[in-house]
Order: C-alpha cells, then sequence, then structure tokens
C-alpha cells in the first residue's frame, strides 16, 4: 500500500497532518463513496501515526466505547487516554456522510445525533467526570468539543458554542494552521499535565 502510495503522488509534500503519500492517498478518498468510511479511515491513520505515534498511554480503537452499551448509536472510534488523576477517558470520535458542505441541516442533524448519543453516555458512565470530549467530522474537517452531562448543547474547543453555524467550524487536517490547532486541543486533552475543564471556553460556558 505504502508502494502504491508513493506511485500515485511522488511529488508528495506534507501538509498539515497529511505527512506522508499514504496518508496523502487516504485524503484524497474521502470523497469518494462511502465518504464517512473514508473519513474514519483517514482520522484514525492521522491519530495513530501523526498525532498520537509517540504516546504510549493513548490507544486508538476502532469499536464503540465500552463505557456505553447501545445498539443503534454508537460513536465510531475511541481516543483512550488517562487524566491527571491517572483515571481512564475516552474521546469520541463521529464521521458522517455530508455530500453538500454548504448543507447545514445535514450537518445540524448530525451533531444533533451525536449530542443525544453523548447525553447517554454520560448518564451510564457511571464514575466518570461530568464531561466528555468528543470529535465530529466529515470528509477532511474535524470539530472538537467538549459536552456536560445533563447539556442539549456543546461547547466547541473552537468555533464557539452550540451546534454549528456554518462550516468555518470544522478544520481542514491538510491545512497547515488548522492542524496546528487540532494538534494543541489534542495534545492539551490528553496530557496528563492538563487540568481538565481549563479550556479557553469561558465564552462558551458562562460561569466556568
Amino acid at each position: 500500500m505504502a508502494f502504491l502510495s508513493e506511485n500515485l503522488f511522488p511529488d508528495f509534500e506534507p501538509h498539515g497532518l497529511i505527512t506522508s503519500p499514504f496518508l496523502e492517498a487516504d485524503y484524497q478518498s474521502t470523497s469518494t463513496y462511502p465518504r464517512e468510511v473514508k473519513t474514519l479511515v483517514l482520522l484514525e491513520n492521522i491519530f495513530n501515526k501523526v498525532l498520537f505515534k509517540d504516546r504510549n498511554d493513548v490507544t486508538v480503537n476502532s469499536f464503540r466505547s465500552s463505557s456505553y452499551n447501545y445498539d443503534r448509536d454508537k460513536s465510531h472510534f475511541v481516543v483512550k487516554y488517562f487524566d491527571k488523576e491517572d483515571r481512564s477517558r475516552e474521546i469520541l470520535c463521529f464521521a458522517e456522510n455530508v455530500r453538500d458542505v454548504n448543507d447545514m441541516s445535514v450537518l445540524g442533524e448530525f451533531e444533533a445525533h451525536v449530542i443525544l448519543y453523548c447525553r447517554k453516555y454520560l448518564y451510564g458512565a457511571h464514575g466518570l467526570p461530568d464531561f466528555v470530549y468528543v470529535c465530529t467530522a466529515f470528509g477532511t474537517c474535524l470539530r472538537v468539543w467538549k459536552q456536560f452531562r445533563g447539556d442539549y448543547e456543546f461547547g466547541g474547543l473552537w468555533g464557539g458554542y452550540g451546534p454549528t453555524v456554518d462550516t468555518s467550524s470544522y478544520l481542514d487536517v491538510g491545512n497547515d494552521d488548522s492542524s496546528r490547532q487540532i494538534q494543541q486541543v489534542l495534545h492539551k486533552i490528553t496530557s496528563q499535565s492538563w487540568e481538565p475543564g481549563n479550556e479557553d471556553t469561558t465564552s462558551f460556558y458562562p460561569g466556568e
């Protein structure tokens, strides 16, 4: 596969989190059917081969979270890490088949579905903190946010509070500036020296 990717992209130059011809092949494939599956493959490979490649304390699992068992709703893959208190935590990751990025109703329905899942996850996750970090993605674009137990909305780690109002809330993993922001946020979340809840979300969570 790596040899084939190098042949397909002989003039490849790294951009954003796309650091190899292998990832370039994944990046280019997200416009083909089934789109959400291709997006998941891209993100899993980025998380494993770029973002957390040197982290023994972070794992990426391609199955639903073990903390909540619900047959229909599921996270598409889970990033497991340890918090400052050495407790196991999860970042829930979801992807959607969004054909028209300008169709905000489709993106809104996707996010509403994720919010519902996270509410159920948090009510079923006994012994965990009262919030969970979440990644939602379509195509090559990603958003990271946080939802508290009982909330019907969420606070983006960028892009504001509540459902997406335009696609600028989603950052392209192949863009240099966007990738730096994505990397900074995910490394802070998974760092054991990071104090959960201290993100720059004061404008999104009044009083936090």
